[in-house]
């Protein structure tokens, strides 16, 4: 579909910058230094909203390409069985000891903490499969045609207004200091299912308006972003109402502006993003191991915080790229976690000569 190369890189930026947010917690929490947390803020107001939309553009596209049985078999490869697989670990180590540095976050149990750093990996699973049902059920009950009007690429504005509208009505979906909130406790929280189920029907829609409305977002990418920017440091100073209405259109905005600035700047598919791709989704997975392993040794450091930030993240990032150099790049686990590109077309031949919208169309 169109403009993968660019959403794609976005993705995969968006998921290393969970080692920037792990590093600078790590610090915060050993350490009871709170000077990077500015650095963190940033990054969370745009990085959930940004992956889940992006999470609803390519589930999209996957599920045109690929057909109902082929978007279950490349989520299973490259979501379901990892997030499965991961969790044993995690739940073999919590489950009888707790987590000591967990109690930081005002918990240490499996039951509450125990995704970890997958826990939106988590909500991912769980929204991708309702999509995938929701959109058999549509198929089946003859609806499909019904969305032909919807898709034109001028009504994603009216998406977007409506989108931040419903997104400020959910309950519960800013923490007691007004930033997005999240969980970690193996039972999906029942605000942020709804909150990230909006932000990833919005990626389902902007894939489905296709040339015209991925053209209006890089169109308005930059007075997004200058929207987002505004709102987010409005947020700020505002009194509490009036803060979390801003904080929620930068939520909204600043990733639309960042998918915008993409589309602007990245032209085509590179070697260098399709490694950034391709390393990416191994590094944030087993980032946290080498994360501990390198703040062990500034136990007892007396390095300024600043210098101890970069050499945790730049020790981290290297470790993690040499892991996926060296046991999963041109290895079978390699391919099975980018089962995206493997994935046989198997939407029939009426389907693809609609464009491939067998969930959408006729």
């Amino acid at each position: 579909m169109v403009k993968v190369a660019a959403f794609d890189a976005v993705r995969s930026v968006a998921m290393l910058l969970g080692l920037v947010v792990h590093a600078e917690l790590v610090i915060e929490l050993t350490r009871g230094d709170q000077s990077l947390r500015p650095i963190y803020d940033v990054i969370h107001v745009f990085r959930m909203p940004t992956f889940f939309i992006l999470g609803g553009y390519f589930a999209a596209s996957l599920l045109s390409r690929a057909g109902s049985r082929g978007f279950m078999l490349s989520r299973t490869k490259r979501l379901f069985a990892p997030l499965l697989a991961a969790e044993l670990v995690i739940a073999a180590v919590l489950i009888p000891r707790g987590c000591s540095v967990c109690s930081g976050l005002g918990s240490s149990t499996w039951l509450q903490v125990g995704w970890l750093h997958l826990w939106f990996l988590a909500y991912l699973s769980v929204i991708s499969l309702g999509f995938w049902v929701a959109a058999r059920l549509w198929r089946r009950a003859g609806l499909a045609g019904k969305l032909s009007a919807l898709r034109r690429p001028r009504l994603l504005a009216f998406w977007f207004v409506g989108a931040v509208a419903l997104t400020t009505v959910v309950p519960n979906h800013l923490a007691a200091d007004g930033t997005l909130r999240m969980s970690l406790a193996i039972v999906p929280d029942a605000s942020l299912l709804v909150l990230f189920s909006i932000f990833f029907a919005f990626g389902a829609a902007l894939w489905a308006g296709g040339f015209g409305a991925v053209g209006l977002v890089k169109s308005c990418g930059l007075p997004m972003l200058a929207v987002g920017i505004w709102a987010y440091l409005a947020s700020k100073d505002a009194p509490a109402p009036l803060a979390a209405i801003d904080y929620t259109l930068a939520m909204w905005a600043l990733p639309l502006g960042i998918l915008g600035l993409s589309l602007l700047v990245i032209r085509g598919s590179k070697r260098a993003l399709a490694y950034l791709s391709d390393s990416a989704y191994w590094v944030y997975l087993f980032h946290p191991a080498f994360l501990v392993a390198v703040a062990a040794l500034f136990r007892s450091s007396s390095w300024p915080v600043g210098a101890e930030f970069a050499v945790l993240l730049v020790a981290t990032a290297g470790l993690s790229i040499l892991s996926y150099q060296v046991v999963a790049r041109h290895t079978i686990i390699g391919r099975f976690l980018s089962g995206r590109r493997r994935v046989r077309r198997l939407v029939p031949t009426e389907s693809r000569r609609a464009g491939g919208r067998w969930w959408l169309e006729r």
